[in-house]
């Protein structure tokens, strides 16, 4: 034999290597697809966790808004549509009790698609503050 071609050694210390025998290509293979569900299932849980926040911020920033402007002496009415502007198929209801007015606004959420439509969550932000001008 030249040049010790078709010759194998293992090096010590490490696991012996397979000579012939099986091969994991196809291990490689399955690997990915199994990986590739999971991967995708991780997005979407991750995108519908964002939006869930971000729909919280929007509720929270259209009570606070409704607020204020209750608080200042706008009409509730006139309060309520400039909530509803900024998020659109949210249900906004204003209390003033005294001097002390509280706007919850709140919206249903449904999961995408036909799979996931089933799942349901209300996002609600609700604010209270005092009309301007009492102690």
């Amino acid at each position: 034999m030249s040049g010790g071609r078709g010759r194998r050694y293992d090096v010590p210390g490490s696991p012996p290597a397979r000579h012939g025998g099986g091969s994991d290509h196809g291990m490689v293979t399955l690997e990915v697809a199994l990986a590739i569900p999971v991967v995708l299932i991780v997005t979407v849980a991750a995108t519908l966790l964002l939006s869930l926040g971000h729909l919280q911020a929007r509720l929270t920033d259209a009570a606070r808004s409704a607020a204020r402007d209750v608080a200042r002496g706008q009409s509730q009415e006139l309060a309520v549509a400039h909530a509803t502007r900024g998020v659109p198929g949210a249900r906004v209801e204003v209390t003033v009790s005294g001097d002390v007015v509280s706007v919850r606004a709140e919206q249903e959420v449904r999961g995408p698609g036909p799979l996931l439509a089933a799942i349901r969550r209300t996002v609600s932000a609700t604010v209270v503050t005092h009309r301007e001008g009492t102690p």
